[in-house]
């Protein structure tokens, strides 16, 4: 039976599954090419040494990347023992200050910091925020003052009354009682009556007391119990010390009085309501909402994330969030607690804690703290705090742990369009709130119940999120569809169930490329291989789906990406990159570091009848011809594994005639193209031509 099999795109990258399962597109090995939907097989472009840094590589080391928008400033940086270091895509390193706070540097303060375990970054403009994930956040200690004279009341004749004779026994009666006795004054003019009653009190020792206007202030020594009323019901006067029922039980002005000598005024509500405490202040000319006394209000700025912040001039200044006017992007501090008290203003929940993940979501700064999402009050990514507790504004804190019955330490957070993703080691979330993102409707609320590897954090992909799950020696990764609504549920879908045993569980670190639609993986205990994913989607619907690998001649470090160039620190202290994108082929293609790379692509099975009906018998081909359309150089490498036999044909610049180059059993033969020349290749249409025959086993 004569055949003809035609493989027009070998886009579908390695498959371990049985031959008849693949398909056409799929391969058995890939190394340093990549496919293409549009443009075939391509040869991956050669590795170029950019720099030498200059440092030496520690193993103990974090590394981050950010590109500015402008498509011309992008920054990598290393922060190890040595320092934060800083450098341009040309491998120039930037000048930076660290500063720090009352005399540590943030470098000195993580002495001993597991840099590449614990630290995590976030950018956002020109700042990055830098976060120490071992860092338990605290308060400085310090509390709110208390009022400077601490014995003191208030008596207010708020109405009088005149029964058409002016004077003494012609008005209401008021009534200060102190300590059990009681102090008297029939007037129908509040001031005289204000007056008169101060004038009794100031004979008792240890009290002073005078008026001002209406009012009469009482200071003492010592305590004192004081209470009040008067004769129109107790309506017609308000005594207080530290708190007040309702605000209307305040005059209007309390001028002649010094701030101090008013205090903080409680606003308690009455046993008939659900009233939130607030408190008052006098402000020289007017009531202001105020803290309680003696509370903690004030973050410790280094038990926070630190800032690296590019200047105007291109240097970088590192430091905690502290006021610096010195430097650009250091004029504010985290906020302080100035409303409210411990019940209805209460510390972050992430204070005592450790901070374990920052995002950024509706112009909210957001950390995880254990089973906590706190986000910071909208485009004041400093304050956690709310600025009123006399309501809920939209823009106040958001503080909400994770709606669930299981104890939900959360890993890991996806921000994508419109949805905020929470990943614990068992279970997904959403942070869900509706259109307006508000402290009174938002809730964490679970969506899918996933396991995912805690070591590797899921990495956005378009809209999608692809997570990873450990299976014994391997690593199974998933592409997963977040939910938008919290009605909603999420979904996943393995996209190397292909190929489960191919990218090892010893993966340390995924970086995303998504100009190109690819991921990249790579593991240290492998440190002269990157596995790369290439994704392409149409019509909502995953066409491509290729996984393949790139190996190096170098010792790497670590990888990065920026727009479509990937980075890798590799050997002693160097920078290399790779473009990523598919352009023109060339015929200067070796690596830069003078050494020539192999690059191959083995084929499956060729995908010839299998005759399972006729049993004792197997299937033998004879390969008379292979066409191939290939630009560039490669050689053509058949191999027989007939009786463990193996032959090889080379052949440069594939042109074969039509004669029979093998004949084996189907699935002993492997087709490999493989090519080291220092010249670009793409494979973009396979044509095998033979014959096949039935024997016997014994023939």
């Amino acid at each position: 039976m004569l055949f003809n099999h035609n493989i027009n795109n070998l886009s579908g990258g390695v498959s371990q599954q049985v031959s008849e399962s693949r398909y056409d597109n799929q391969v058995d090995e890939m190394i340093n090419f990549f496919p293409t939907v549009s443009q075939g097989l391509r040869r991956r472009n050669p590795l170029t040494k950019v720099a030498d840094l200059g440092v030496t590589f520690q193993d103990n080391m974090a590394i981050h990347s950010y590109d500015r928008g402008d498509d011309i400033e992008k920054y990598g940086m290393i922060l190890d023992d040595n320092g934060l270091k800083v450098f341009d895509t040309a491998g120039t390193a930037k000048t930076v200050t660290d500063f720090g706070s009352a005399g540590n540097t943030v470098i000195e303060q993580w002495a001993g910091t597991d840099w590449k375990n614990d630290i995590k970054f976030l950018t956002v403009g020109d700042t990055t925020w830098i976060l120490n994930t071992s860092i338990v956040s605290a308060t400085t200690g310090a509390l709110t003052p208390n009022d400077a004279k601490k014995y003191t009341g208030f008596y207010w004749v708020k109405k009088s009354f005149n029964d058409g004779t002016s004077g003494l026994n012609h008005g209401y009666t008021y009534q200060i009682t102190i300590n059990g006795t009681n102090y008297s004054y029939n007037h129908t003019d509040s001031i005289v009556a204000a007056n008169n009653l101060a004038s009794q009190i100031n004979t008792l020792a240890t009290f002073t007391a005078r008026n001002e206007g209406s009012i009469v202030f009482i200071f003492c020594t010592t305590s004192f119990d004081m209470s009040s009323g008067d004769s129109w019901g107790n309506q017609a006067s308000v005594a207080w010390g530290t708190s007040v029922s309702k605000i209307t039980d305040l005059p209007a002005s309390m001028e002649g009085f010094t701030n101090a000598e008013v205090g903080t005024i409680s606003i308690t509500g009455t046993d008939r309501d659900t009233f939130t405490n607030y408190y008052l202040s006098w402000e020289d000319d007017h009531w202001k909402e105020t803290v309680r006394e003696g509370i903690e209000y004030k973050m410790n700025e280094m038990t926070m994330p630190a800032k690296l912040v590019r200047q105007s001039d291109g240097t970088f200044v590192l430091g905690w969030n502290v006021e610096n006017l010195t430097y650009d992007g250091f004029h504010t501090i985290w906020g302080e607690r100035d409303k409210g008290d411990e019940d209805s203003n209460p510390l972050p929940s992430f204070v005592g804690n450790e901070i374990s993940n920052m995002f950024f979501f509706k112009n909210r700064l957001g950390f995880t703290a254990g089973e906590n999402v706190i986000l910071s009050t909208t485009a004041s990514y400093y304050d956690f705090f709310a600025s009123t507790v006399m309501e809920i504004l939209d823009t106040d804190p958001i503080d909400v742990s994770a709606d669930s019955d299981n104890i939900s330490i959360i890993r890991a957070v996806n921000v994508t369009a419109g949805s905020v993703t929470l990943w614990t080691d068992t279970q997904q979330f959403i942070l869900a709130g509706g259109d307006v993102l508000s402290p009174a409707t938002t809730r964490v609320t679970p969506t899918s119940t996933y396991v995912v590897s805690p070591e590797l954090a899921p990495v956005n992909v378009d809209n999608e999120v692809i997570f990873f799950t450990k299976k014994g020696d391997w690593l199974e990764a998933s592409t997963y569809a977040p939910a938008i609504l919290d009605s909603d549920k999420s979904t996943a879908s393995k996209i190397n169930s292909h190929c489960p045993e191919y990218t090892p569980s010893t993966i340390t670190q995924v970086e995303t490329a998504l100009s190109e639609n690819m991921v990249f993986l790579f593991g240290e205990s492998i440190d002269d291989k990157i596995y790369v994913y290439k994704y392409h989607i149409e019509n909502n619907k995953r066409v491509m789906s290729a996984w393949f690998e790139w190996t190096f001649d170098i010792s790497i470090k670590k990888i990065s990406v920026l727009d479509n160039v990937l980075f890798i620190l590799g050997g002693i202290d160097d920078l290399y990159t790779i473009d990523l994108s598919v352009g023109e082929l060339t015929d200067v293609f070796t690596d830069a570091n003078a050494f020539q790379y192999t690059s191959s692509v083995t084929l499956s099975r060729f995908g010839i009848e299998n005759r399972q009906d006729t049993q004792g018998f197997r299937e033998k081909f004879y390969m008379k011809t292979v066409i191939s359309r290939i630009d560039g150089d490669v050689d053509l490498i058949i191999v027989n594994q007939e009786r463990n036999n193996e032959k090889t044909i080379n052949k440069k610049h594939i042109s074969l005639g039509r004669k029979v180059l093998i004949g084996a059993d189907s699935d002993r033969v492997r087709l490999k193209y493989e090519t080291s020349y220092s010249t670009g290749t793409a494979i973009n249409i396979i044509n095998i031509e033979g014959q096949t025959k039935v024997r016997s086993r014994n023939a």
